[in-house]
């Protein structure tokens, strides 16, 4: 019998959001919300949440799931800050932003949140992440080009 889903974990970079192609440590502050609601870094680079994420967070507020952030970039003030801009950072119980390993952060996230690996559903676009903690014994998801909600279906198919 599968353990139940306590606790969906999120990477930010080329998962939930995507910084005019690149990793958010490459963007190039500060970043600007203009009239039409898009947000723009100071080379005019769009940064975004790939268009699934709000329907995808939607469910996840119908279950009543607790949600994660696990994100390695060395730009903890901007990553907050581009949530901020999108409006997105009160949609996480937890928020492991810091650089360090995934098995660091997801060590954390079971510390502060008493969840066991097992109850955790991680998605990432990064297969070595994937590798490191599938083998925490968390339940991993590889995303390409950003999180869909297949991509998400398939996640929770595995509870």
């Amino acid at each position: 019998m599968n353990a139940p889903l306590s606790l969906i974990v999120f990477a930010l970079d080329f998962t939930l959001w995507e910084c005019g192609g690149q990793r958010l440590d490459c963007a190039k502050p500060p970043f600007t919300l203009n009239p039409k609601g898009k947000i723009h870094d100071s080379e005019d680079r769009l940064l975004r949440l790939y268009p699934d994420v709000p329907k995808i967070f939607e469910q996840i507020d119908a279950m009543g799931y607790r949600t994660a952030i696990a994100c390695r970039t060395i730009r903890i003030a901007w990553a907050r800050d581009l949530l901020e801009l999108m409006d997105f950072r009160d949609r996480f119980d937890y928020e492991e932003i810091f650089p360090a390993s995934k098995v660091l952060h997801f060590t954390v996230l079971k510390r502060n949140s008493g969840i066991p690996f097992q109850e955790m559903l991680y998605f990432d676009d990064d297969p070595g992440n994937i590798a490191e903690v599938k083998a925490l014994g968390v339940k991993c998801v590889q995303v390409r080009r950003g999180i869909t909600l297949r991509a998400f279906e398939k996640g929770m198919d595995l509870f």
